[in-house]
């Protein structure tokens, strides 16, 4: 019997460090998106190409970082929505996209390659559903090269004349420099923004028209937060035929 119980509870431990283990190498959302009625509003995988809908809660990883690059031209949700990244390379770029209005969150996308961009067609059935204002929407995309993230602007149906950036931060800062730069150069763009007065989203627009040529930009945030100042550049590729 003393030799049955040892061996019983010698296996409970193997089985609860393997469970652990499995959790510690799985991603997240892959244990979130589970499937489901697709007239539900909750996060769930859809169509067998992405996973979408409201999640429970916020996202705890937030932390002072850019949520977003967009240019879009949307007043209102068509049947069907065009994603597009224009990201001329054969590697497929990494794209959420989410709106913190009600903890909406579109990931695990299956981008699909013609010519130089990445398209995804979206149905925005959850959108239109759950209230979401188009101006709300958020999208993020990027390559990682050589250990850095390289961002690529996310169009949503058609494009604008510019960039909208947001960031979002976890407390009240003051933002000393948001830019945009090339080699160095501050190309302008809308005037910074004011400080948030509570935690939140802050977003800055960029007129493309500015660029004075293809290629990379830095997009350098200096904020002074409670505590400290930090300082943030974040690398994105722009091309003027982009927005046309």
């Amino acid at each position: 019997m003393m030799i049955t119980r040892f061996a019983t509870k010698k296996m409970m431990r193997k089985i609860a460090f393997l469970t652990l283990t499995i959790l510690s190498i799985t991603p997240l959302s892959a244990i979130a998106c589970q499937t489901g009625h697709p007239d539900s509003l909750a996060y769930i995988r859809r169509d067998n190409n992405r996973c979408e809908g409201l999640k429970d809660g916020q996202d705890v990883s937030l932390s002072f970082r850019l949520t977003s690059l967009v240019s879009r031209n949307l007043n209102s949700y068509p049947n069907t929505l065009t994603v597009k990244i224009p990201a001329p390379n054969n590697s497929s770029p990494n794209l959420v996209i989410q709106s913190y209005f009600r903890n909406y969150r579109l990931d695990e996308i299956n981008l699909v390659k013609s010519a130089s961009n990445f398209i995804f067609n979206l149905p925005t059935v959850v959108l239109q559903n759950a209230k979401i204002p188009p101006n709300k929407l958020r999208a993020l995309a990027y390559i990682t090269q050589q250990s850095e993230r390289i961002y690529y602007p996310v169009i949503l149906g058609n494009p604008s004349p510019q960039y909208e950036f947001v960031i979002y931060s976890p407390e009240r800062v003051i933002f000393t420099n948001l830019e945009v730069r090339r080699n160095g150069k501050v190309i302008p763009g809308s005037p910074s923004p004011r400080p948030n007065p509570i935690q939140g989203e802050i977003t800055y627009t960029w007129k493309a028209a500015n660029a004075p040529e293809n290629g990379r930009y830095e997009l350098y945030v200096k904020a002074k937060g409670e505590k400290e100042v930090r300082a943030y550049s974040y690398y994105f590729e722009h091309h003027n035929n982009w927005l046309k």
